[in-house]
C-alpha cells in the first residue's frame, strides 16, 4: 500500500525479492497538468510495469473491500506513504500484521511532516526510501523469529503540520535555511505583492541593517540575530525556478521598496 515516489523503492525491493506481491493498493488517479489528464500515482505506474493487480478504492472501510483483502490471505501488509487511514480490522487480517515504512525517528517524531534532517526534503526522501526498502526485506525475511519492540508512547511528540510557510525575517537566517530544506518547496516570501517561492538559500552574519532590509543588489535580506538570508534559487508565481540573478534581471522595480516584511 503506497502512493508517492517515496513508496516506489519499497515496492521495487519487494518485487526483486523472494516474496510474492499479491496486489498493490494506491490512491486513485487524479487530474494533473494544464490538460487535467488523469494521472496515476508513481506506485500505480510501477505496479503496471510489473503486471501486478492494482486497486484504488475511495475508502477501505467497506465490507466489500474487506472481503477482497481477506481473499488475498496475506502474510503481511506493507504500507509506505499510502495516504489513507487503515481500519482496525485490516491490522488483524495478515498473519504477521501490517508493516509501516516511515521516514521518521519513531517514537519521538510522528506524523507526515516528521522529517527533521539537515538536507533537502527531496534528496532526503530518496535516501530514506531506499534505506527503508532494504530494512523492510530484513524484517520480512525474519518474520518467524523477529521480536517486535513496543514504542514508548511517553516519548512521542507529533510533528504538527505548519499552517503557514511564509518566511519570517525576524528568525535567524540559518534557521530559515533549515526551513527551506525541511519544507521544500513550500517556503515563500512576498515581493511586490507576488508570492516568491524560496527553494534554496544561504546565510551569513552581518549587523547594522534593520530586519527585512535588502542589504545589496542580490536580494540579500537582513534577518534576526544579526544574520542575512541570501536567496539562491527562487520560483515566481506561475513560472519555473531560476537562480536569483536571472530572477533579478527580469524583475522590474526596486526590490528594497517592494519586499513585504
Amino acid at each position: 500500500m503506497g502512493s508517492s515516489e517515496f513508496s516506489v523503492p519499497t515496492l521495487e525491493f519487494l518485487i526483486s525479492s523472494q516474496h510474492e506481491v499479491l496486489a498493490v493498493y494506491t490512491k486513485a488517479p487524479k487530474p494533473a497538468g494544464r490538460g487535467h489528464v488523469l494521472t496515476k500515482t508513481p506506485v500505480h505506474t510501477c505496479a503496471d510495469e510489473h503486471n501486478i493487480p492494482v486497486r484504488s478504492p475511495a475508502s477501505l472501510g467497506s465490507d466489500s473491500e474487506r472481503g477482497i483483502i481477506e481473499k488475498y490471505v496475506p502474510d503481511a501488509i506493507v504500507v509506505a506513504s499510502y495516504g489513507m487511514i487503515l481500519p482496525r480490522w485490516m491490522l488483524e487480517v495478515p498473519r504477521f500484521g501490517c508493516i509501516n515504512v516511515h521516514p521518521s525517528l519513531l517514537p519521538r517524531w510522528r506524523g507526515k511532516h516528521a522529517h527533521r534532517w539537515p538536507e533537502n526534503i527531496v534528496t532526503l526522501s530518496e535516501r530514506l526510501s531506499t534505506m527503508g526498502g532494504r530494512m523492510l526485506l530484513e524484517v520480512l525475511d525474519n518474520l518467524d523469529t523477529i521480536q517486535p519492540i513496543s514504542q514508548d508512547d511517553a516519548e512521542a511528540t507529533y510533528a504538527a503540520k505548519p499552517s503557514e510557510f511564509c518566511v519570517n525575517f525576524n528568525d535567524a537566517a540559518d534557521y530559515i535555511c533549515r526551513q527551506v530544506r525541511a519544507f521544500y518547496p513550500r517556503m515563500f516570501f512576498f515581493l511586490d505583492s507576488k508570492r516568491i517561492k524560496l527553494l534554496e538559500a544561504d546565510s551569513y552574519e552581518l549587523a547594522g541593517a534593520q530586519i527585512g532590509d535588502v542589504v545589496n543588489d542580490e536580494l540579500h535580506i537582513q534577518c534576526g540575530n544579526n544574520t542575512v538570508l541570501a536567496p539562491k534559487i527562487v520560483q515566481p508565481e506561475s513560472k519555473k525556478p531560476c537562480d536569483i540573478r536571472s530572477f533579478l534581471r527580469g524583475f522590474r522595480g526596486c526590490v528594497s521598496n517592494m519586499l513585504q516584511r
